[in-house]
């Protein structure tokens, strides 16, 4: 897998806001000053950002739920969410597979998980 420093470059200035507003938040507190109106206002903020990363974190669940299930491996041939191909990666956000039209197909772990799941490779009754 290919190390991509996007990420990394993101996470790294998310915390340093975040370690930014606390540090302010704190000494203005220290200092005085009613913090409570920017305390709210960054708990709305928090609300309105979970709501905009609700599909991302239902993929990331849905993700870990494959990854611990295992209904399917890499290299096997599924049926899923109206795609039959085979599998060629699967992450905590989305699963690729190779389609039977030669496409590559990225499908978001959360339409996987909430769909049936059809394992063409694994033709033996399993308990």
């Amino acid at each position: 897998m290919e190390y991509d420093r996007t990420l990394e470059i993101l996470c790294q200035r998310s915390i340093k806001i975040f370690l930014w507003l606390l540090l302010i938040s704190l000494i203005a507190g220290n200092l005085g000053f009613d913090v409570s109106g920017f305390i709210a206002g960054l708990s709305v903020t928090g609300f309105i950002v979970g709501f905009a990363v609700k599909d991302v974190l239902s993929n990331f669940a849905a993700g870990m739920f494959i990854l611990v299930r295992r209904p399917f491996s890499v290299g096997e041939t599924v049926s899923v969410a109206g795609v039959k191909g085979e599998i060629l990666e699967m992450n905590l956000a989305a699963c690729i597979l190779f389609s039977g039209e030669d496409e590559t197909v990225t499908i978001p772990n959360a339409k996987v998980w909430g769909n049936p799941i059809r394992n063409i490779s694994r033709n033996t009754k399993q308990v």
